[in-house]
């Protein structure tokens, strides 16, 4: 199983295809119709669960452009084509989820290291799965994309429940552990906070437990 399995992630809310525009190769991301009533229904859901995060709404548009833009302003400017419907430069690099288990590993750290740069640029994710990152092979980089949800609250706890879900995509995938190697982007990028990431990882509790487990991790 991948780390996309879980009923949680089953419930797609956008359809992606390739499409260039103006030149620029890049992605035009739909959402879907269902969204109108899972967005609502869902984020009760995810609040009661202890998530930490909420799916983007009637902002969702508006909100993805925005956070591409914040993170990655060296790129072709992503686009608003409507509210539901948004365009992305190509970035380059290869999705971190159909890597071979060597290169993926050595990706570790360069992935942990992204998401603690996304969080000093006052960004949460929410949903930091294998497929949500491209690591390039040329520049040793990782690149984080999807930005569908946003924390509720940006503090140390909603920090370390991001990096706790990277960390657990990469068990999933076949880490044997989380060794101080594989966490020290991490490290490096939050300081003293990335004790919360192993403190919730060893007692996530009850409610982000079952949340975990909704995503497909157990």
């Amino acid at each position: 199983m991948t780390p996309m399995s879980g009923c949680l992630r089953s419930l797609k809310l956008c359809e992606i295809r390739r499409e260039a525009r103006n030149g620029v190769a890049g992605w035009t991301k739909t959402r879907l119709r269902r969204a109108a009533w899972l967005v609502p229904v869902g984020n009760p859901v995810l609040r009661i669960l202890g998530a930490g995060y909420r799916v983007c709404g009637d902002d969702w548009a508006r909100y993805e452009t925005g956070a591409f833009r914040r993170a990655h302003p060296d790129f072709a400017e992503p686009r608003t084509v409507s509210n539901t419907q948004i365009w992305l430069p190509d970035l380059p690099g290869r999705v971190l989820a159909e890597l071979d288990p060597v290169t993926r590993s050595s990706a570790a750290s360069a992935t942990f290291r992204e998401l603690g740069r996304l969080h000093r640029l006052g960004l949460g994710h929410g949903d930091p799965h294998l497929r949500n990152f491209l690591f390039d092979a040329n520049s040793g980089r990782c690149r984080i994309i999807d930005f569908e949800t946003r924390f509720d609250r940006f503090d140390e706890r909603s920090t370390a429940r991001d990096a706790a879900v990277l960390a657990l995509a990469f068990l999933r995938a076949g880490s044997d552990d989380i060794s101080d190697k594989v966490l020290e982007g991490w490290f490096t990028e939050m300081g003293d906070g990335a004790g919360r990431t192993i403190g919730l990882l060893r007692n996530p509790g009850w409610r982000l437990g079952t949340y975990w487990r909704l995503l497909g991790y157990r």
